[in-house]
């Protein structure tokens, strides 16, 4: 949560008693706030509940005293990257603050490079999809502690390199095919194609194929003069 926001119970509202007190004193009740703030009070309402449900015999000291394993599903789920980022700073701060005298172990799964960069790779065990279902990948991978996200898509998530969206580099690769095809290439057809190349992202290969294309240009130009010079 944000500084100065508290996770209250009200009955101010009938559908819920779980509301939201922002720093400037607004009550937002539960079902007002965004998936990603929905998602992790569950997650850490639901924690506390199992413990006291589980050993009722503790009482109100159920969530001083109870050890146990935690297990999150895609913990990334409806998390808003920034949520994905910060989630697991939280998850830690919350248990060390609330079952700090607790043998608590969590176990988590995920989707998000987000997330796994906050885990060393030695408390990661990585499943592959192969033919026969899923395994258990026993391979050596690259640290992920700390790690950027590119080096943890292409090692932990199995992209290979490709770290860019499946319709982008089909798209980038007809440009590519289309240009490297010409043969001639009147002013029309340069402005079109510096239109489609205008809206790659990525700087290296938006200034390569504006090369390539400036290069065809001077071709076709070189072609006219000597056409010219025959005629």
């Amino acid at each position: 949560l944000k500084s100065g926001e508290k996770i209250i119970f009200s009955t101010k509202y009938e559908d819920d008693i779980i509301a939201l007190r922002t720093s400037e004193g607004t009550v937002l009740p539960f079902q007002m706030l965004s998936d990603g703030y929905r998602n992790v009070i569950k997650i850490i309402l639901d924690i506390a509940a199992r413990m006291c449900i589980l050993n009722p015999y503790l009482k109100e000291k159920a969530l001083q005293e109870t050890p146990g394993i935690v297990l999150i599903d895609e913990i990334d789920l409806s998390l808003h990257p920034a949520w994905q980022r910060d989630f697991v700073d939280y998850l830690v701060a919350y248990i060390n603050s609330c079952y700090k005298e607790n043998n608590v172990q969590i176990i988590m799964t995920t989707h998000s490079p987000l997330c796994l960069s906050n885990f060393p790779s030695s408390n990661i065990i990585y499943l592959r999809k192969t033919e026969n279902g899923t395994e258990v990948d026993l391979s050596e991978h690259k640290e992920t502690f700390g790690t950027n996200l590119y080096e943890i898509l292409d090692d932990a998530f199995y992209l290979g390199c490709d770290s860019m969206g499946r319709f982008a580099r089909k798209y980038i690769q007809k440009v590519i095919e289309e240009i490297m095809e010409l043969s001639y290439l009147n002013q029309e057809d340069y402005y079109r194609y510096k239109q489609k190349i205008g809206c790659i992202g990525d700087t290296l290969i938006r200034n390569k194929l504006g090369e390539q294309l400036s290069k065809k240009l001077k071709e076709t130009e070189g072609q006219r003069v000597a056409v010219d010079a025959i005629d």
